[in-house]
């Protein structure tokens, strides 16, 4: 009686462990985008000390 929670126990895993790589790559993302801002402001900064 095990075996069929054991199968869908390992579904819900392998759901799980997609939406959390999807969690990550829309995370990194957002990373990507904020240190280009941060990048491009800093140039800006400089450019305004020159």
């Amino acid at each position: 009686m095990h075996k069929p929670n054991f199968i869908s126990f390992t579904i819900y895993i392998n759901i799980y462990t997609q939406e959390t790589q999807h969690l990550k790559k829309e995370l990194s993302k957002i990373t990507k985008q904020t240190t280009m801002k941060k990048g491009l402001s800093r140039k800006l900064i400089q450019n305004t000390k020159l």
